[in-house]
């Protein structure tokens, strides 16, 4: 599911219930997704198990040093040991920042596939779902969070 910003009343809105997760932050403080608001979301859904997660965490490094106060990021390794998360965080320098759920995710936000990415807007609902590697540092990804921040507010 691709859809362009013009198309945002096609997109699928979450209900504030499927936001309620509770994170255990790994090199950021504990949240609580549903307490995210007036920025878009970010939520990539990884492991550190996964070479195509591996593959694409340092386009998503550099995406979250460019639009990281702009844009919320959450990055929920699943499946996952907590110390080969730590491991994996450290060894690669990544700041971007990385949890682990610590109460079931829903039915509508769980992935099948890994990586998966959605991107929420303002109004929690998902305008743009991955279910594979991304090259998230590219113009066409820039250009549509710009977008994405404009009709937002």
């Amino acid at each position: 599911m691709k859809p362009s910003l013009n198309k945002v009343e096609e997109s699928v809105s979450l209900k504030n219930t499927d936001l309620q997760i509770t994170l255990k932050g790994i090199n950021t403080p504990n949240i609580q997704l549903s307490n995210l608001q007036g920025k878009p979301i970010f939520l990539n859904f990884w492991g550190s198990w996964c070479p195509p997660c591996r593959a694409e965490f340092p386009s998503i490094q550099k995406l979250y040093e460019k639009k990281g106060n702009q844009i919320y990021f959450v990055l929920i390794a699943m499946q996952d040991q907590e110390s080969e998360v730590r491991k994996f965080i450290a060894e690669n320098k990544y700041t971007a920042p990385v949890y682990i759920a610590e109460s079931p995710i829903p039915d509508r936000l769980l992935p099948s596939v890994f990586p998966t990415t959605l991107i929420l807007d303002t109004k929690k609902r998902i305008v743009k779902k991955e279910e594979s590697a991304e090259n998230w540092d590219k113009e066409e990804i820039h250009s549509f969070l710009e977008n994405l921040m404009k009709i937002g507010n």
